[in-house]
């Protein structure tokens, strides 16, 4: 189980966190260790050289962290009580990851994880237990411990300044990485780059209509999309709602903008379906904040359409060639080997889930392109069920705080968090390969359900412009709603 360097910095760095710092802090050594999506901090030679992402290593000191407080059971039980259906969901992955390809074996043909060897789009093997049955349970297991453990952390004192704060400089890293790994091709900067992308993953440099696409530290362009999505959506839910509206607002029209040159069909159907979902939101429930708010980002989208008539005007080459690049990477896509490919390795959940009478075959037992089919085709009914009811229960679609702008900042930021969990997953349902949602996902799951289930002081709720301004926010003992 070889340490990387990368690794030994992180030990470094969290056991000086361990000693000398607080939970708070713990998180946010979490939240910025995600950025290394396509980094590894360990390598499980006896997995099939299975990668331990910086993330999920961050993870286990900060559940010693917790572990190590004087009253842990205090902090831990109201998170096991709001995080019981994604335990259930990790906890069934687990059991079918063992137990069903065994029973289902050689009775259906399905396509790898790894898919070595095939020889034509449709090719597919018989199912039989693979060393993938072992690491993307494991996954699902740090996605669950991952919403457990942030759920505590952000009810700490100063738990939701750090996490609004730290939000923030991720979202400026994730968009600077991702513009020098554009500019820098081919350049020393690509270098310094490709040290953190040490995974054993599938590392593509991709170069679309002559422009090198977009992929900053993650190991391609869709994930560095897909990741990206729940910090611009999290930057833009708080800034609708007045939280540090300067800071947030900047880096969501940063990291937007910069999603859009990811010439990535992952950002442009997540960036479309979020501005539509916005749109829809406001027209329902409207409030003063958002109208204000609705002319801000009329005229944001105003200057990008006079940028791009002055492209069209004063360079029409260039705009033809965007066109082209566009319409390749989209419409072209779905109609090329690629999206042929694609749509058969999503539909294998659908036979899986039939095939097993929905039981499913196990996470890892097939590979997919969709979040979806990959959770309905391995972990069945239930599983997809347990899925469903965290994700309303994230979202509390029925609350109006969920659509209207709270005057409490914590209650806001976690209903920020709650959309940018769930609207995330979006991409996701058209590009993920396995059963696991991802880190990200149980960082911002477990964020939202912490942040919401405190009960504010009714009395006098915090102003969302002295945020950064709060000593102290409510204890992590205090009781939670319902």
């Amino acid at each position: 189980m070889p340490l990387t360097f990368i690794g030994m910095v992180q030990i470094i760095i969290g056991l000086y966190l361990l000693l000398t710092r607080r939970i708070e802090a713990m998180l946010a050594f979490v939240m910025g260790c995600t950025l290394m999506g396509g980094a590894a901090s360990l390598v499980l030679r006896g997995l099939g050289n299975a990668s331990i992402a910086p993330g999920q290593l961050a993870l286990a000191f900060l559940a010693l962290r917790i572990i190590l407080h004087r009253d842990i059971s205090k902090l831990v039980m109201p998170s096991l009580r709001q995080n019981t259906w994604i335990l259930i969901f990790a906890a069934y992955g687990a059991v079918a990851a063992y137990v069903l390809p065994r029973i289902f074996r050689n009775t259906i043909n399905v396509v790898p994880m790894k898919p070595v060897g095939l020889r034509n789009l449709y090719d597919t093997m018989p199912l039989e237990p693979t060393s993938q049955n072992v690491t993307t349970p494991v996954y699902m297991i740090g996605t669950a411990i991952c919403a457990l453990l942030v759920f505590v952390a952000v009810r700490q004192p100063r738990g939701a300044t750090r996490f609004v704060k730290t939000a923030v400089v991720v979202t400026w890293i994730h968009a600077i990485t991702g513009i020098l790994s554009a500019i820098g091709s081919g350049t020393w900067i690509q270098s310094v780059l490709l040290f953190f992308r040490n995974g054993n993953y599938a590392q593509v440099d991709q170069i679309a209509g002559g422009y090198a696409r977009i992929n900053g530290i993650m190991p391609e362009a869709s994930a560095f999309a897909g990741y990206g999505m729940f910090w611009v959506i999290l930057m833009t839910e708080l800034w609708l709602r007045n939280v540090l509206p300067r800071r947030t607002g900047v880096a969501a029209a940063v990291l937007s903008l910069v999603l859009v040159a990811s010439t990535s069909s992952t950002a442009y159907v997540g960036l479309g379906f979020y501005i539509a979902v916005v749109a829809l939101r406001m027209l329902l429930f409207p409030t003063p904040t958002s109208s204000r708010k609705v002319l801000s980002l009329v005229v944001f989208l105003m200057i990008l359409i006079v940028l791009a008539a002055f492209v069209v005007l004063f360079n029409q080459r260039l705009a033809i060639s965007l066109y082209d690049l566009l319409q390749h990477l989209t419409v072209d896509k779905m109609n090329g080997n690629s999206g042929k490919q694609r749509s058969f390795w999503a539909y294998q959940g659908f036979d899986a889930f039939v095939h097993s009478y929905g039981l499913g075959i196990g996470p890892g037992s097939f590979r997919s392109s969709s979040l979806i089919t990959a959770i309905v085709g391995s972990v069945g009914a239930i599983g997809s069920a347990a899925f469903v009811f965290y994700c309303v229960k994230v979202l509390k679609p029925i609350q109006s705080s969920t659509y209207y702008t709270s005057h409490d900042a914590i209650d806001a930021t976690g209903v920020a968090a709650s959309w940018a969990a769930i609207l995330a997953l979006v991409p996701l349902a058209f590009t993920n390969p396995s059963s696991d949602p991802g880190l990200a996902f149980g960082l911002f799951a477990g964020a939202a359900l912490g942040l919401r289930s405190m009960r504010p002081n009714r009395s006098r709720p915090q102003p969302l412009h002295k945020l950064l301004t709060v000593p102290q926010l409510p204890a992590p003992d205090t009781p939670v709603a319902g």
